[in-house]
């Protein structure tokens, strides 16, 4: 099996005395899965920081690349767990069988520079856990890692994909950093096979 990571070319980040919010909110929603081997289908959501996520093949936990929460300069959620520095945090939910994200599910991604916290919503419910008091350095980006056997997209608001939920409160859709000439593009990170 193959992983890949993608990230839409956006980038949020805390600048002293930036008037430019501050907290973002976006979505991927699940399109198709199928299992066709005995190892599941892969995937995290979540940010990384162009400080120091450089994903590559070769690692990941039985994969054949690093992704999404496999470094320390990553936050991901898989539907069941909370990832980050290659460990995993459980959180609570209720059907917790592999996969944990199937089709139609969407998984909302919070991130508030000012605490700053990371926080995920699984179909609108905020799941227990979060990052807190990571790095600041650098640039966040959305950014999803995934195996060749599914389909998702980002939402990221307005034209660029509605909402499914709305952002919590006090958040902005990602869509608004968006500069007014910006023309929006998915970027691989790294692809390992077939994308």
């Amino acid at each position: 099996d193959h992983v890949s990571s993608v990230r839409p070319n956006i980038f949020v980040g805390r600048v002293e005395g930036s008037a430019v919010y501050q907290k973002w909110y976006f979505e991927v929603t699940m399109d198709h899965i199928e299992k066709t081997t005995h190892m599941m289908p892969h995937l995290r959501i979540g940010w990384a920081n162009t400080t120091g996520y450089v994903p590559y093949p070769g690692g990941g936990e039985k994969w054949g690349g690093n992704g999404v929460g496999d470094d320390l300069y990553s936050y991901g959620y898989d539907g069941a767990f909370l990832w980050s520095g290659g460990a995993k945090t459980g959180v609570n939910r209720t059907h917790a069988e592999e996969p944990y994200i199937r089709k139609g599910d969407v998984i909302g991604c919070a991130l508030d520079l000012t605490v700053p916290i990371i926080n995920f919503m699984f179909n609108g419910v905020r799941v227990t856990g979060s990052f807190t008091n990571f790095n600041l350095e650098g640039m966040f980006f959305p950014v999803i890692s995934c195996s060749s056997k599914l389909s998702c997209r980002f939402l990221l608001g307005g034209e660029h994909g509605r909402l499914r939920y709305a952002a919590p409160p006090g958040y902005s859709p990602l869509v608004e950093c968006l500069l007014p000439q910006q023309i929006l593009s998915l970027e691989p990170c790294f692809c390992f096979g077939n994308l």
